[in-house]
């Protein structure tokens, strides 16, 4: 039995990461019709500072909003509670989400000028006026979000993982008929329709089933609705960690010139992309399940699975890492280098990308701790984690923009999230005396020895295929395509060899299987 729960999880992880990458894939299509069209200059700038300042920033809201109702869905459906505590969840968050875009938009003009310090004149106000066109995404992203962690605390993965489809397909349709007549203006205008749809998606099925009480009334002195309060303001600081770096980001980087702003937002963008696509396909179905062992009173089997999860992380991530860091001047003159997306920009947003993709282990196992943390019931000290991210990484843009300039912004950026992933492990693991570091630090060796010979190998394939195929598009891809090939066979070769215990045991299953096929 625990065996059959273990296989379904391990496949509901591959296909929700399955399902995400493909999503992932379609967005990063956008993304290049986007670079296409406004390459990386003023009109740009102005979109993605505004974009930044609303629609990214509500996104980090709309994600602790799932990360806090999902240890509240899990007990009601666990304890079969009443539903009027996740009914006033529901009409409070409509009601603050309408509260908050009122005074956004009243307060759009000293948010921008706070956060976009570099910008003047006419690119200011237009930036202020893409900022209120993208406002009302609030409420809609806060309900898609609601929806989401009402799902997936019913183990319903599939369709949260879908809902971009409708968002991309309505970009597309804007980029290819409606880009030229109404510019940056109509495409803010979609990225908050795009965010309706996806709201749209999800009611169906959450009214459906009824996993939201859709009843109007507001229980103010309800357990439930307490308990969601007393969550949501540090998990939301803490979600928007990365936000708020992206921001102090963007902030340094209005004052470098035009385009700089832009290559923050593609680097970002395209480390996001492949980030999420697996900590998210993680923790999306271990979550849940965190709680479940938490409420059942299974500590020891939270903490195995804790340390499992993070294991993985590292066998995942460590070699993403370097080879998107090998790989990544290839990755981006493939995927934006054309139409007004010129040399300079694919440079630029090289450097952005590099300093991002670099911590991205430290990434996630911040999502991981973070999600562990709030299992038990400990906000602080991710709250404070967060905080801490924030003020080394302002302190180090001072540091390095001055020196190194343009590259010092995101590797402040990388720097700060590995001190704060260091301290966050340090902290949890204080909390247990029981906690199995030996298989942890294991691991961690093994994966990072396996991950260095990869790097070794692909960095001096490079050294041969680079003059030979990097003058064309085709060439670049065949150099990606070459490069993810050898560098998986060399990496997993090398982890056999080590014998590091996830991948040896998976290599003799196989093994066996295929002797006693041939017996």
């Amino acid at each position: 039995m625990v065996r059959n729960k273990k296989d379904s999880s391990l496949n509901m992880i591959v296909i929700i990461i399955g399902l995400t990458l493909i999503a992932k894939v379609v967005g990063l299509l956008r993304d290049t019709f986007i670079g296409h069209n406004l390459g990386a200059d003023f009109e740009s700038d102005v979109f993605f500072m505004a974009l930044s300042l609303t629609t990214s920033v509500f996104l980090g809201i709309g994600s602790a909003i799932a990360t806090n109702i999902i240890p509240i869905f899990v007990r009601y459906r666990k304890n079969q509670e009443d539903t009027k505590g996740i009914s006033s969840i529901f009409n409070v968050v409509v009601l603050l989400s309408l509260i908050m875009g009122v005074v956004y938009y009243i307060t759009a003009p000293w948010v921008v000028k706070l956060f976009a310090t570099g910008y003047t004149g006419e690119k200011l106000e237009m930036t202020i006026q893409m900022t209120r066109i993208m406002i009302p995404s609030i409420l809609f992203i806060s309900l898609t979000y609601l929806f989401v962690g009402a799902m997936q605390a019913h183990e319903k993965f599939i369709l949260p993982a879908l809902i971009s489809f409708p968002y991309n397909i309505i970009f597309f349709i804007y980029l290819a008929v409606g880009i030229e007549k109404h510019g940056i203006a109509g495409l803010a205008l979609i990225t908050m329709i795009g965010w309706l749809l996806q709201m749209i998606v999800l009611a169906p099925s959450v009214i459906k089933h009824k996993l939201v009480p859709l009843m109007g009334h507001i229980d103010f002195k309800h357990p439930a609705l307490k308990g969601f309060f007393v969550g949501i303001i540090p998990i939301i600081l803490v979600t928007l960690t990365h936000q708020f770096n992206i921001v102090i980001d963007n902030k340094a980087a209005s004052f470098l010139g035009d385009g700089n702003v832009s290559a923050i937002y593609y680097g970002n963008m395209l480390f996001k992309a492949i980030v999420t696509t697996t900590v998210y396909g993680i923790t999306a179905v271990m979550f849940p399940k965190f709680n479940e062992k938490f409420l059942d009173e299974n500590h020891e089997g939270l903490y195995q699975s804790v340390i499992n999860v993070l294991r993985s992380v590292l066998l995942l991530l460590i070699p993403m890492s370097i080879g998107l860091i090998l790989t990544g001047p290839y990755v981006i003159a493939l995927i934006f280098e054309r139409g007004v997306f010129d040399a300079s920009g694919t440079i630029a947003t090289t450097i952005a990308f590099t300093g991002y993709t670099s911590f991205m282990i430290a990434f996630g196992f911040i999502d991981v701790l973070n999600k562990a943390y709030y299992t038990l019931g400990i906000r602080k000290i991710p709250l404070l984690i967060g905080g801490f991210i924030i003020l080394v990484n302002i302190g180090l843009n001072n540091l390095l923009v001055g020196k190194y300039g343009f590259a010092g912004i995101a590797n402040g950026t990388s720097i700060a999230f590995y001190c704060g992933a260091i301290l966050s492990f340090f902290l949890f693991s204080r909390q247990f005396s029981s906690f199995p570091l030996h298989r942890f630090f294991n691991t961690l060796f093994k994966t990072f020895m396996a991950a260095v010979v990869m790097g070794g190998g692909v960095y001096v394939l490079n050294h041969y295929l680079n003059p030979i195929l990097s003058t064309s598009t085709k060439g670049n891809l065949a150099i990606i395509g070459i490069d993810i090939i050898i560098g998986m066979a060399i990496y997993g070769l090398t982890l056999i060899l080590l014998k590091e215990q996830l991948i040896y045991n998976i290599y003799i299953q196989i093994r066996d299987r295929f002797k006693k096929s041939h017996a």
